[in-house]
């Protein structure tokens, strides 16, 4: 899918909070298949330590989730975080996104959602030119 060889997926590890069976299998088969390593995570309160553990290249992140939603893990993430992970929004509420929340992420996609427009989203997030800039502060 990607043609850009500084975005190449090979061996790149995505992480995948996802709390839905179905997506989150069609995401980790679809991952695969584009050659990153994914790992799902189903459950708020276990995303942020599994972040920190596997130090992933990028974070796609649903927001309704059990435990913990997704907003305090973008919190959480980003109070910790000593390198900032490019994160890609995946949820069918995505309204719930204050400005700062919209400003700590790459790409944000609304469930349904297009599979060319997540691939897409992800290697742009992975592209050195477009990474995030480093996470500010909290005031």
């Amino acid at each position: 899918m990607t043609d850009d060889p500084t975005s190449s997926p090979l061996g790149r590890t995505v992480l995948v909070i996802e709390d839905d069976a179905a997506i989150g299998h069609m995401l980790i088969t679809l991952l695969k298949a584009e050659g990153y390593r994914p790992v799902l995570v189903a459950d708020g309160a276990l995303a942020v330590d599994t972040a920190r553990a596997e130090r992933p290249s990028i974070i796609t992140l649903d927001l309704s989730l059990p435990n913990m939603d997704g907003l305090e893990i973008l919190d959480r993430l980003d109070e910790h975080a000593d390198v900032a992970v490019p994160i890609v929004v995946v949820s069918a509420y995505t309204k719930r996104l204050t400005e700062r929340h919209r400003d700590q992420v790459a790409a944000i996609l609304e469930k349904p959602f297009e599979v060319y427009a997540l691939l897409r989203s992800i290697a742009a997030a992975l592209t050195p030119a477009r990474r995030l800039p480093a996470r500010r502060q909290p005031a």
